[in-house]
Parts: structure tokens; sequence; C-alpha cells
């Protein structure tokens, strides 16, 4: 079938989202399918050349400030690529545009991939509130917000459970000898904590000189983080790598055994999984969302309560109890296999679009109105729904301009007053 699918990129870009789009197209397009991505991006567009060489369509444009200048983009794509399914997947403009091609018999998926306000706007947006704006099905990252999900029982919209995929790497992580413990995310205080996690793993390396921690992944916080571990004096155990190519991450991480995960909120995190996929032992902080589908207490991983004390504990007890750190990565290897590899999350797309296809109604050309009238903005969007300003607001602005540019125009006409001269204004 034609796949049409929606994800965002940039320069050394690592978030969950384009990892998972570079994972599933090419799978996709090598099971068969004809799998066109169609991308927003930021400055350059790094991934496309990688999706092309694996057999994957691409159309990319640069990201538009405003809401409908990318539905106006998307419009003309779509209707040349004449998919049989449309995976808007988080794009705000994505799902508006895709209410045009549910009508024209064609299936929409957006996705509900955290516990943040965005994922829950979009979940309440073009689920919940069941309208016309509402997608065909809604896939969710894991039982918890797909429960949640449903408990609204949406009347146009069928709910999904399909986490990210992660490939099963045929090397495994050494768990004899010392802890080597390991980070791999958005280097951000927002969500991911990353200050504190660095700060946790100096203090477990003050207590144990022969364990040592890395860092993979950048953002905003990294100079913090380099600050924080050089005046600790813990450069050269603390390694910090700077951005990894997702087809590399995995890689890096076989050179460690603990993989620490401390955010406030998460889906079910690829970064977990592919260290799980590993063979590493994950450490997270219990949090809420599908954290605990992955690390299941004391059987796949450990969970603890805090950064502090709960967490050094249970580095302490991972430390000197490796027969402990070999069953539960041998479990957590065997957990990723047979419920959250790649070939599994792929097999559970292919059947919602065979579902959703059965049920899609009376297929018709796609069709955009000259003009599409957008529902009302929601706030939990933010940046990504942002409009065009209105005819009044065009007409003040355009006002404020000719006023400024015949005061610019005033003041270098008018003649030097004397130094001593006064004004009557």
């Amino acid at each position: 079938m034609k796949i049409a699918y929606i994800f965002y990129d940039r320069p050394n870009y690592t978030a969950g989202p384009k990892i998972n789009a570079l994972r599933v197209l090419p799978e996709l397009a090598r099971r068969g399918h004809d799998v066109t991505a169609l991308v927003l991006y930021h400055e350059s567009f790094p991934s496309g050349p990688e999706l092309q060489q694996q057999g994957v369509k691409v159309l990319a444009t640069e990201w538009a400030t405003c809401v409908e200048d990318q539905v106006a983009w998307l419009a003309p794509q779509l209707q040349a690529v004449n998919p049989d399914v449309f995976v808007p997947n988080i794009s705000v403009s994505g799902c508006y545009a895709a209410r045009y091609l549910r009508d024209a018999g064609r299936p929409t998926i957006a996705g509900h991939l955290s516990h943040d306000d965005f994922n829950w706007g979009m979940a309440t947006r073009f689920c919940k509130t069941s309208d016309a704006w509402a997608v065909s099905g809604l896939f969710c990252m894991g039982h918890e917000l797909g429960d949640e999900v449903r408990g609204w029982q949406p009347t146009r919209t069928r709910v999904v459970d399909i986490p990210h995929g992660v490939p099963i790497n045929s090397d495994v992580a050494d768990q004899s000898g010392p802890l080597r413990l390991v980070y791999a995310g958005r280097f951000e205080q927002r969500q991911k904590r990353v200050l504190d996690v660095t700060q946790a793993f100096a203090d477990v390396l003050q207590r144990h000189s022969t364990t040592t921690a890395c860092m993979i992944g950048n953002g905003s916080k990294q100079p913090e983080v380099q600050k924080i571990i050089d005046s600790l004096n813990m450069t050269g155990r603390i390694e910090v790598t700077g951005y990894v190519p997702p087809q590399e991450v995995q890689r890096t991480m076989l050179q460690n055994n603990v993989f620490v995960l401390l955010s406030d909120y998460e889906g079910v995190p690829g970064a977990v999984m592919d260290a799980m996929a590993c063979g590493l032992v994950p450490v997270c902080l219990d949090i809420p969302g599908g954290l605990r589908e992955l690390v299941i207490h004391e059987e796949t991983g450990l969970l603890v309560k805090d950064r502090d004390a709960d967490f050094q504990a249970a580095i302490e007890r991972l430390n000197r109890d490796e027969p402990l750190r070999i069953r539960l990565a041998q479990n957590a290897r065997r957990h990723i296999e047979q419920s959250f590899s790649l070939q599994v999350t792929v097999d559970r797309w292919e059947q919602l679009f065979a579902e959703l296809l059965k049920t899609a109604g009376r297929r018709s050309p796609i069709r955009f109105p000259r003009k599409i009238k957008l529902p009302s903005p929601t706030q939990a969007f933010g940046a990504e729904d942002l409009r065009q300003p209105g005819l009044w607001q065009r007409v003040v602005r355009a006002s404020h301009t000719r006023i400024n540019n015949l005061a610019n125009r005033f003041t270098r006409s008018a003649p030097a007053l004397p130094k001593d001269a006064t004004s009557d204004h």
C-alpha cells in the first residue's frame, strides 16, 4: 500500500519521533510498501539521503512559522502522493490536513507519545473531540496512555498501543567487572533532568573509584553538564560524547552495562528500549507513562523512588551483586525481543493499516478547499499552532509601518535646530 508519514528534522536531532521514523519507514519499504516521508525541517534535512538509500521516497520543506503555510505545502504533496494511509504522527499541520484525506476515504493516524501538555493536547483535539477534525486512528506510546484515552470512549477514532520498536543488536553488553553507567537523550533539564543525572553520576563515582559513566547526546544544557563535571574533577571519568547518529547509538551503549534514566515523565522511552536490547540493566525513576511496561522492577531492571538515596542504593546493589546484573540484563533483552522489537512494532502498524482500511468508507479524489478554515488554536500546541494575522491585524500593522516611515522621513528632512532652541512639544 501507499503510506505517507510526517516527521520533523534538523541537524544533530535525536528525538524519539525522528529515530522511530528512521527505523519504521525503511522496514515498511522492505516489506514492499510504497513509503513517502513528508519532512518539515529547520536549517537542513540530514536524514534524506539515508532514507532514500533504504527505499523511502522523500518530500521535504523548511519549517514555516504559520500553520496555514505548512498545510498549504502539504496539500499538493498529499494529492500527488495519493496515499492509501496517511500518518501525520504528532504534526499539528499534518493533523489539520488529515481531515481532507479522511473525507476521501484514506485512514489517518496521529500519535500520543508522552505525558506532556502537547501530546495530551493532540489526543484531545484530534481524538476526544470526535468532530470533523478527528483522525481515524491514534497510536499511543504504551498501555497507560492508551487506556486513559480509550476511557474517553471516542466515537470516531480507533485507539491502539504501538510503542517505538528497536532493532535487536547481535552483540550483548559485558556485565562482568566494574559498573559502566550510561545516559542517552536530550541534554535538557525540562523533562530529562540532565543536570540531576550528571550530579547523580558524580555522586556514584565519588563512592566507587572503578565506576565510570558516559552521557550520549546534546542540547542546551551541555555546557552546564560539562561545568558540573569539571568542577567535581570528574573529567575523564564522565565522558560526554556529544551528538551520536541514531544508527550508532546502540554501538556506543554496548561499551557500558547499566542504563540510567531519571526523567520527570516519558512515554515508552526508546533509549531505554535500545539499552535493554543491548543487554544493559535499566535503572530508572518510577514515573507515570509507559516506562513500567519496559522496566518491571526486580525482573527486567530496577525502579527507584528518587534521584538521590534510593538511586544510590540501587547502583550500590548492582555494584556488589554481579549475578543480579546478569539476570536482569538477560531478562531485559528477552523482554524487548518478545514485545518491543522493530519487527513486532511494524507488524502492529500493518495490522492497524489493514483494520482502518476496512472501515475507511468510499474512496474518492483528495480535494482541499481553496481556503481552509481551521478550528480555533489549541493552547497546548504553542508555537506549532501559530496562525497568520487576520485582516484587522494586518491593517493595524501596515498603518504602524506607514506612520513609522513618515516619522523617519520627517526626521531626516527637518532642518537642524540651534543648540539653544526649545520645542513647543
